[in-house]
């Protein structure tokens, strides 16, 4: 509990000291594991990988666990090693929104492929009808394939989530 206190109160270095010492003392305490890779993945320290992976060995079925650990893939372009364990996630719970966009945006931007990009995205919307960037980038998926109409439909879904929403505001300003 004090670490999450430390957290909240914004003290990270106390909060990743205790978290430490308290996988130091409980090596097979998994949680505390990944509360320390998920303080070090926002500090964006490599150290992220060593807790997470370890945190997921010890409990090799933590969807949450492994969404940490491909998001931190992902956002230091190791795209292989994220898109594994966003497929892993799928298998164990294919309701997985967050994990079906991301291969979305992956497929998009790094893949370029607009096609499985849109199917990707579109099982995130099956899964949360709420996922406001999987509209947004939906139609952008749209708009680079040229199906304006489709493009211009998913901003305006985003829009009608949050109406301030810039990448749909910006999506239509392009498809008009």
């Amino acid at each position: 509990m004090k670490g999450f206190i430390y957290k909240e109160k914004g003290d990270t270095a106390s909060a990743v000291q205790l978290f430490r010492r308290i996988c130091d003392k409980f090596p097979d305490y998994a949680p505390a594991f990944e509360d320390v890779g998920v303080l070090y993945a926002d500090l964006n320290d490599g150290m992220a990988v060593e807790y997470l992976t370890t945190a997921l060995q010890l409990e090799p079925n933590n969807t949450n666990v492994m969404y940490a650990l491909a998001l931190f893939y992902q956002d230091h372009e190791a795209i292989e090693n994220a898109e594994s364990l966003y497929r892993q996630e799928i298998e164990l719970n294919p309701a997985r929104a967050d994990a079906w966009h991301n291969l979305g945006y992956i497929a998009l931007f790094y893949h370029e492929d607009c096609d499985r990009a849109i199917e990707f995205f579109t099982k995130a919307l099956e899964c949360d009808p709420a996922l406001i960037s999987a509209y947004a980038n939906r139609g952008c998926a749209y708009e680079l394939k040229g199906d304006r109409k489709s493009a211009e439909k998913d901003f305006q879904a985003a829009l009608g989530l949050n109406a301030a929403f810039r990448p749909a505001v910006e999506g239509l300003k392009r498809v008009k």
